[in-house]
């Protein structure tokens, strides 16, 4: 499947968010091949500590601040990082995150 492929599938799959509950629809993406690593996106290896999870936020979310960095990309590098970190930061999300991205890996 190439890259091309790939990206059409995960914008089916946002599109699928619009017609259908939050919920489910979150299902959808994250059961899709286009599941956001956000353990990639802090930079982090998959069994980093919590406080290595909090570390790696705090420097990104200063770099990439919409206070520092007032460009499109800058906002957007932010808004990935906070969702990451809304995710990998609270132990329940971070629990079914995990089980959802190894059921993927495998």
């Amino acid at each position: 499947m190439t890259n091309f492929t790939k990206s059409l599938n995960c914008a089916a799959s946002r599109l699928a968010h619009l017609r259908v509950s939050q919920n489910f629809a979150c299902r959808i993406h994250t059961t899709n091949r286009c599941m956001k690593n956000y353990y990639r996106t802090l930079g982090l290896e998959y069994n980093a500590t919590d406080h290595q999870v909090k570390q790696a936020y705090k420097k990104l979310a200063v770099k990439y601040s919409p206070n520092r960095n007032r460009t499109e990309r800058g906002a957007a590098i932010f808004q990935e990082v906070t969702e990451a970190y809304k995710v990998l930061g609270n132990e329940k999300n971070r629990q079914e995150y995990d089980s959802r991205l190894s059921m993927r890996l495998k």
